[in-house]
């Protein structure tokens, strides 16, 4: 088989060969066709440049700030972990008065629902979303995140819609205080 493909093969290239050549010696042979005649060059002027008598003085410079102070790390003997301490916020929701009421943690006054993403929508994904955040002192969500999501593609818009809801300000002896560890869970459910 090999050899019948050389044997018809090369008159078969050469033949192809010849005809293209043909073709590119027709084409180069043909008369140039007159060009018009060429546009005349635009006038330029150049016009000294205009200095203003009155310059605006420079804007002053603006001083480098400084590094931060090294942080002071306390030594440790090789093999030995470092220990780090931290100080964690109070949780006792029973001690929290939000807005005047009882002492469980209110309803937002702005909650907005998240849309189902269309991406997901249309894979045919669903399945819930699991969101945990922190309200502050006046009431607005701070550091959501996400524990536990059935798809990822639901991600960004739970945190988008939970950082815009707002709640009412939580007291606790007449001064304000943030709230932690709030967790909501949203399910995305195709409509049959």
């Amino acid at each position: 088989m090999t050899a019948f493909r050389w044997i018809a093969g090369t008159p078969i290239a050469a033949l192809v060969t010849a005809a293209l050549f043909a073709l590119m010696a027709a084409m180069i042979s043909q008369p140039l066709a007159e060009l018009p005649p060429p546009k005349p060059l635009p006038e330029i002027q150049i016009t000294p440049e205009l200095v203003d008598p009155n310059p605006k003085p420079p804007k002053p410079i603006r001083p480098v700030k400084t590094d931060p102070p090294p942080i002071d790390l306390p030594r440790t003997t090789r093999g030995e972990k470092p220990v780090v301490t931290h100080k964690t916020p109070d949780h006792t929701p029973g001690d929290v008065n939000p807005g005047g009421g009882t002492g469980a943690i209110a309803a937002p006054l702005i909650r907005i629902a998240p849309p189902y993403p269309e991406r997901c929508r249309s894979r045919g994904a669903e399945g819930e979303v699991l969101v945990q955040f922190d309200v502050a002192a006046d009431g607005s969500v701070i550091n959501p995140r996400i524990i536990e999501s059935a798809d990822s593609c639901f991600n960004r818009t739970v945190l988008k819609a939970v950082a815009g809801w707002k709640y009412p300000p939580a007291a606790r002896n007449g001064t304000a205080v943030p709230r932690y560890d709030i967790v909501e869970r949203f399910s995305f459910q195709l409509a049959d």
